[in-house]
């Protein structure tokens, strides 16, 4: 028995008697049928059976009538002088050629196959080879003529004198110098390529001749051509064989920029059940692609459908060619795929969203446009606001750029802190397109939003673990002292200590001691603005601290100690890094202009000794609330709530993305507060991880701001919201680090967890202004976990500046028509006054554009003077 009953009907299999026991199984497979059948043999002897299976494959071989076979005798010309140009034509005298039978190679040093003809290699002269041969019918056979035909490198065919193929060479009559596109390598050079014909290249009843030449590629040697110094290959094979039948298609149209299809046609077989390939292929690539061509089945007809996808905005007409084989021969139908034009939408490139502080001009934009079938001056563009409260429609200009494709956007929200939804319509006067971006104007941050902060966790501070040094009465020095010089004193970032295994810096327990001492200096340049103080402290066991030789703060001490006083009692281990807080508002008068020393002495509840070493832990900050004093012009460089770029991938980049020259345009982008876990995050970072519970140890952000001049800066004002750690940089210098080595990489863990409360606090922090330059400024910021099973982050930064107002500056350029006047950004609050004499000063009405740390305003006037002046509001 067997399970395919259509390949092997009742009655093919049989079984006989060989003699001695012996039986032979005899498979006849079904007429043009050709697949795969298991057989089982059951063999009885009436009480117990016993069975056997086996596969037949039936492979298929379809029919035909040779007309030329493979391995054939074939006229041929090797030399190396060109045959007669009329050696293609059936009438041409052969006579002088010689004769030999396929394959056809060249003789270059291998063993040459028997049965098979050597060419003579060669000379520069040509690279071309020549063959021809003869064949009669009497009748057309029914079938496809079919070409099956092995070539090494590129050839042309002919039948009876007219071309009618080409593989592999370029356009145009060949000569015999001609070398074919490419060379042919490895199992290519014995690949058959089965090429169907048409009937009516042969003339029945009389005799035909086919002619192929055959072109080597160049071959070259350090750079130089040696023709004909490659290899060559050559056999054929002509027969009328039952290809498939495969219905015609029809020419199509389709509109540009849609695909085109499915279009259905049949196909079949002689050989029923038989499997078929598909193929196709499209004669102009720039209209369609080949890999733009699919072919499919449809389960509910039966039919076979292809589909062509058009490129980007190609128009025109290819021709596309479907070829079905079964695996002998070849059905090819082709039809015309014309792909009509239609009017493509004007395209805005993607606007980035926009933040800026309040108060301030919102910068210009630049907008891309583009346009593939219609005029760019044909394109306008208009904008509309979703908060018209805010930002009015009438709020949303569009200004000529630098060129068609470029257009500036200004906006000019009411003076609100508030969010607008922009929506940018561009059109042709046919079709439209729209992109959407955000305009957020933010409060802004002052001296009274977040404490300064003048010691902050993770400082680096002075220890001393021995008795204190005596002065020259043989007296124990003032560690307390601002004239103290400790700079023989060690120092390291807090936490500091021993015997926990969570200090930053570990501190000797040697010698054996009650008293350690701390010193930390800070500087203020005009104590008459802060009003207030606010002090954090981590102790083990007891504390004493000073500001300026002052006691301020005591914690788990006796009223009166010494050096020798031990703590009132030994802290637990379950509270020995919990934080104390204490507002010392009676402690502002003691901060003095210039240095300032915070001083403090920590003391174990007992004398340690080699048995019981105990342990120590001492961190500090110290928070200052102020006020700006005599009215100070600010100007807000970074807002909060701004757009930053992060990179939050397990890998990092090169330390050169603190840098502005550094290319961002794979990061992701997207305003703050950045980060996860807290909620409320108008950006949440990492959520792509693939391991949620294995975060990556920091998350990179960037912001570049512009500066017309760093000169008009006093004083840098950074204000930061961080969750756990982070390191700032500006223009690639460290500005500082929080709760983490200044040191530290991307991979760096923070020193301590952040407490729930303190998340999303703010702090205020005086940086170096010494970093900024002229022009494009990069902020750089690495924001780190304590731990990677952390499940939350959280960043935010503004950087506001004090302006030095007797440096503000006015400068005047002629345009055409006209005047430009400009001021920096710095000064955006003030206002232009113009008249022509100078009297009776009138504010000038236009609006200014801010953009690149400049504040500029065009001025087309008639003849005359003008005067302009800038004015503080």
């Amino acid at each position: 028995t067997n399970d395919n009953p259509s390949l092997f009907p009742a009655g093919s299999l049989a079984i006989a008697s060989t003699g001695g026991g012996g039986r032979r199984l005899s498979a006849t497979p079904a007429a043009d049928r050709h697949g795969v059948a298991t057989v089982t043999i059951k063999v009885s002897d009436g009480a117990l059976s016993a069975t056997e299976q086996f596969k037949i494959t039936v492979n298929g071989v379809t029919p035909g009538t040779d007309l030329i076979a493979d391995g054939g005798t074939w006229k041929y010309w090797d030399q190396d002088a060109a045959p007669d140009p009329t050696w293609k034509n059936p009438s041409f005298s052969d006579a002088a050629w010689s004769s030999g039978t396929a394959r056809f190679v060249y003789n270059q040093g291998i063993i040459v196959p028997r049965g098979w003809t050597s060419l003579r290699t060669p000379g520069r002269s040509r690279t071309a080879c020549y063959f021809r041969n003869e064949f009669s019918v009497v009748n057309r056979p029914l079938g496809t003529l079919t070409l099956k035909v092995l070539c090494d490198d590129g050839m042309v065919v002919y039948m009876n004198g007219l071309e009618v193929y080409r593989r592999n060479m370029p356009e145009g009559t060949p000569k015999h110098t001609t070398t074919a596109e490419s060379s042919v390598e490895g199992a290519d050079e014995s690949r058959w390529t089965i090429i169907p014909l048409s009937a009516d290249s042969i003339l029945p009843g009389t005799s035909n001749t086919i002619a192929v030449e055959v072109h080597d590629a160049d071959d070259r040697d350090g750079g130089v051509v040696r023709r004909g110094a490659g290899d060559v290959a050559f056999d054929a094979q002509l027969q009328f064989l039952r290809a498939p039948i495969v219905s015609t298609l029809a020419d199509r149209s389709s509109p540009e920029d849609t695909v085109a299809g499915p279009y259905s046609f049949t196909a079949s077989d002689f050989e029923s059940g038989g499997n078929l390939d598909f193929f196709a292929e499209s004669s102009n690539t720039e209209i369609v692609a080949n890999e733009g061509i699919k072919m499919s089945f449809s389960i509910f007809t039966g039919a076979r459908l292809v589909t062509c996808t058009p490129m980007s905005n190609a128009t025109g007409t290819t021709m596309i060619t479907v070829k079905v084989s079964d695996g002998g021969s070849e059905t090819w139908r082709s039809f015309n795929l014309t792909i009509t034009p239609v009017n493509d939408p004007p395209l805005l490139q993607p606007v980035p969203p926009l933040s800026v502080p309040f108060g301030s001009l919102v910068p210009v934009t630049e907008l891309h446009v583009s346009d593939v079938d219609s005029p760019l001056e044909n394109v306008v563009i208009n904008g509309s606001s979703n908060n018209t409260t805010f930002l009015p429609n009438a709020g949303v200009q569009i200004l000529p750029g630098s060129s068609l494709d470029r257009r500036w956007l200004r906006l000019t929200p009411n003076p609100l802190a508030s969010l607008a939804t922009l929506t940018l319509n561009a059109t042709d006067g046919l079709a439209a397109s729209s992109q959407t971006t955000t305009l957020r104007v933010n409060a802004v941050l002052n001296a009274t939003s977040a404490p300064l902060a003048l010691i902050q966790e993770g400082d680096s501070i002075r220890y001393w673990a021995n008795a204190l040094p005596t002065d020259g009465r043989g007296n124990p020095v003032d560690f307390t002292a601002p004239e103290l010089d400790d700079r023989a004193w060690p120092q390291g970032r807090g936490q500091l200590g021993y015997g926990d295994e969570d200090e930053s810096t570990v501190i000797p327990t040697s010698p054996f001691r009650v008293t350690t001492y701390f010193r930390k200096s800070f500087r203020i340049e005009d104590p008459s603005r802060i009003t207030d103080l606010a002090l954090r402290y981590l102790r083990d066991d007891g504390v004493v601290i000073y500001l300026n030789g002052q006691a301020i703060a005591t914690s788990n001490m006796p009223r009166t100690y010494t050096a020798s006083t031990p703590a009132v009692a030994d802290i637990p281990f379950n509270v020995e890094n919990e934080w104390h807080s204490s507002a010392e508002t009676s402690a502002v008068s003691l901060l003095r202009a210039g240095w300032n020393v915070l001083a403090a002495e920590v003391h174990q509840a007992a004398l340690p000794t080699t048995a019981a070493p105990g342990d120590l832990g001492f961190s500090v900050e110290l928070l200052a609330t102020t006020n700006l004093g005599p009215p100070v012009t600010q100007h807000t460089l970074v807002p909060q709530r701004g757009i930053w770029r992060y990179w939050d991938q397990s890998s990092y980049p090169d330390d050169t993305w603190r840098l502005a020259s550094f290319e961002d345009d794979g990061w992701g982008v997207g305003p703050a507060r950045l980060g996860y876990g807290i909620g409320g995050e108008a950006t949440v970072v990492n959520a792509n991880s693939d391991f949620p519970s294995q975060r990556n140890p920091s998350v990179l952000f960037r912001h570049v701001f512009d500066v017309a001049d760093p000169k008009l800066y006093t004083a840098l004002h950074l204000y930061l919201m961080r969750d756990d750690a982070a390191v700032v940089y500006l223009n690639g210098t460290r500005a500082f680090a929080s709760n983490i080595d200044p040191l530290a990489t991307p991979a760096a863990l923070a020193d301590e967890p952040i407490a729930d409360a303190d998340r999303t606090a703010w702090r205020h922090h005086l940086i170096n202004k010494s970093a900024l330059i002229a022009g494009r400024n990069l902020l750089a910021v690495q924001v780190h976990q304590v731990s990677v099973v952390d499940n939350d982050l959280a960043f935010d930064l503004q950087l506001t500046a004090d302006v030095a107002e007797d440096r503000a500056r006015l400068s005047i350029t002629e345009i055409p028509g006209g005047h430009e006047l400009a001021w920096p950004a710095a000064f955006q609050s003030w206002r232009l006054w113009q008249n022509s004499a100078l009297d009776s000063w009138q504010q000038v009405p236009e609006s200014p554009l801010s953009d690149a740390g400049w504040i500029y305003l065009q001025k087309f006037h008639g003849p005359g003077t003008q005067f302009f002046q800038l004015q503080k509001p």
